[in-house]
């Protein structure tokens, strides 16, 4: 195995496959999971030239294990062996490995005189010529871990079938009431969003830039959601209206931004100049513009595009926006699930703009990320409304959030947070 420094910092996660790795809610390094044998034996191996399980991983990996067999005084219960060579098995680590197999499963000491040798060809230990119609393996995942289920009854639970299904965590009554989404959030935060950071006091936001024009009051404001995430929203007033009484929050994908900028840069494009110069300039200026971008009397309009949107957002396509996500999840969060907190301290930034601190502040998203918002009026109290279109279904639609579907499913979602917000769901 390797660890999380190498996995991150040196890029080697890029080389693996999925099964390298763990649903990691606890924030685990992979130390801590070869300590997990202690006070077993455990053979620790690799190879000097291995591009995949690098020799500097292999060894910090076996310093750390070795400090809990230590604790155990169980030293000559593990062991290290390196061999010369490439991403192999080479038969300099197969001699480590047998010498290793004899004394702990065969109990004996006895010399390895022999090469490990292939008794069979690959060809020998084929099972079909062909794939069963009927297979099951494209998703045998889904049948891993018992899944959120809403019975006939109106009760949640697990799949009755499986043995974990006694031990799930607290699930929400049949009723929806705030009392069961309270159990609801505390679940979410140990079990899917325990990679958030702690909450402290709201973000503050500092103004970048503020111009009138055509009685509007356009500004931009800059607040930091996460160490070194720093994020923009845009705020559109009335100038002439006095106080704000209701904020309409747009929370924008990738192609929001792009109709919002072609939008909003027909009255204030000089001030947008950094925007439209890193995503095309004139060609966003023929983009479709058909976003409502007027305020109304006391209404205020934001726009925010959470972090990987708008001016955040990843060069290189979608490889490398999937090389980035599983990054999010090896370090304990998804991408989308950050969004989720993202746009929490948006909204508490929002309160802490003058003018706007009585304001009902009110969430318009799309698709996936009007899941996202969904879930962050689940957790910010006095959201007056939400407004979302294309809301998916359920998250085998998107988006992927660590253990969700063990939790709970969006439509348990809206009914939680339908208790003290009201919803407007449009479809296409």
């Amino acid at each position: 195995m390797a660890d999380v420094q190498s996995h991150i910092l040196d890029g080697v996660m890029d080389s693996h496959c999925d099964c390298n790795f763990f649903v990691n809610i606890y924030r685990w390094d992979f130390p801590q999971v070869a300590a997990l044998a202690a006070p077993r034996p455990l053979l620790i191996g690799g190879t000097d030239r291995d591009p995949l399980f690098r020799l500097p991983s292999t060894l910090r990996i076996s310093e750390k294990v070795r400090r809990i067999y230590d604790l155990y005084s169980a030293n000559d219960k593990l062991g290290l062996v390196l061999a010369p060579g490439p991403h192999d098995e080479t038969p300099e680590l197969q001699l480590g490995v047998m010498r290793w197999f004899n004394r702990y499963l065969k109990g004996e000491e006895t010399p390895v005189e022999t090469a490990a040798k292939r008794f069979f060809s690959p060809e020998q230990l084929k099972v079909f010529e062909t794939l069963p119609a009927d297979s099951i393996n494209p998703n045998i995942a889904e049948t891993f871990v018992p899944a959120f289920e809403q019975s006939s009854s109106g009760r949640e639970s697990a799949h009755s079938s499986s043995p974990q299904s006694q031990s799930r965590l607290t699930s929400a009554a049949t009723m929806p009431n705030e009392k069961n989404a309270g159990e609801l959030r505390s679940a979410l935060c140990e079990k899917v969003f325990a990679g958030w950071p702690d909450e402290g006091t709201p973000p503050e936001p500092k103004r970048v830039f503020s111009v009138e024009r055509g009685g509007i009051r356009f500004s931009a404001w800059d607040f930091t959601s996460q160490h070194d995430v720093p994020l923009w929203f845009y705020l559109l007033e009335n100038a002439t209206a006095k106080p704000t009484e209701r904020l309409e929050l747009n929370v924008l994908n990738q192609s929001g931004w792009t109709n919002w900028l072609a939008a909003v840069s027909t009255k204030f494009g000089s001030e947008l100049a950094g925007e439209l110069a890193a995503n095309g300039g004139g060609v966003l200026r023929r983009a479709a513009a058909d976003q409502q971008v007027s305020p109304t009397g006391s209404v205020a309009l934001a726009f925010f595009a959470p972090r990987g949107v708008g001016l955040t957002a990843w060069s290189g396509g979608e490889t490398r926006l999937t090389k980035i996500r599983r990054r999010f999840m090896l370090l304990g969060q998804t991408l989308d699930g950050m969004r989720v907190w993202d746009i929490r301290c948006a909204v508490q930034a929002l309160h802490s703009v003058p003018g706007m601190d009585a304001a009902k502040i009110g969430l318009q998203a799309e698709g996936t990320m009007a899941v996202n918002a969904l879930y962050a009026a689940l957790f910010e109290p006095g959201m007056h409304k939400l407004d979302l279109a294309n809301l998916p279904k359920s998250h085998m639609q998107g988006p992927d959030y660590l253990n969700v579907l063990k939790i709970t499913d969006i439509p348990q979602v809206k009914e939680a947070v339908a208790t003290r917000t009201e919803l407007k769901l449009e479809t296409q």
